[in-house]
């Protein structure tokens, strides 16, 4: 994915971007090249930018959220697709009701919470309210968002790190940028939310 850099002064401002792309670029870690897969069709269903991403079990890449062309305007987005490395194509989740995010969120993090299986903690990142950037949501590719609650500060640009333990584990939001005194501002502080293999979320 990606844009062109808007001519805005305002990198944030929405209505400023054009060609979202939906191109893909792959690097094979044995060969140590990157590849273009888009030569034969493989691409985005979806073309985004500013949108997070995460490995899953088996090779899975999960895409998730970014802004977006809707056809009529430029969106913050909840749509998440993935790239299947057997079929080699990125698909969307199939015959969900639930199968996107809960909130659309551009500038996110998305960290798979246990070795194995597909579960995702969402985590924050700008939206079309405050919504997005104060709440967190465990999704699934087959079953959709499986719970949802809010952070302590909303924050986004922010790094996340997953912290495992045998019963569950740790991850850890810190900084970025979130709301000093009502503007937007670097954040210096950090939270954690904790969970366990029975689906029992805790921010710390």
């Amino acid at each position: 994915g990606g844009v062109p850099k808007p001519a805005a002064t305002d990198p944030y401002d929405l209505a400023s971007y054009a060609s979202f792309s939906n191109k893909v670029l792959v690097y094979d870690p044995n060969l140590r090249t990157i590849q273009d897969p888009s030569a034969v069709g493989v691409q985005l269903n979806v073309g985004r930018a500013m949108h997070a991403s995460a490995t899953g079990i088996n090779g899975l890449v999960v895409v998730s959220g970014g802004y977006t062309f809707d056809g009529t305007n430029n969106v913050v987005s909840n749509h998440v697709e993935y790239f299947d490395p057997t079929a080699r194509k990125f698909l969307t989740s199939p015959n969900l009701a639930a199968a996107h995010m809960l909130y659309p969120r551009a500038q996110h993090t998305i960290t798979r919470m246990f070795d194995n299986d597909d579960y995702f903690l969402v985590v924050g990142g700008t939206g079309p309210d405050p919504k997005a950037a104060l709440s967190w949501e465990i999704w699934h590719p087959k079953t959709g968002v499986q719970a949802q609650g809010q952070l302590k500060y909303a924050r986004w640009n922010h790094a996340a790190v997953r912290l495992p333990e045998a019963d569950g584990g740790f991850i850890m939001l810190i900084g970025g940028e979130g709301l000093v005194d009502g503007k937007p501002a670097a954040l210096n502080n950090f939270e954690v939310i904790r969970y366990d293999t029975c689906g029992n979320v805790a921010r710390v």
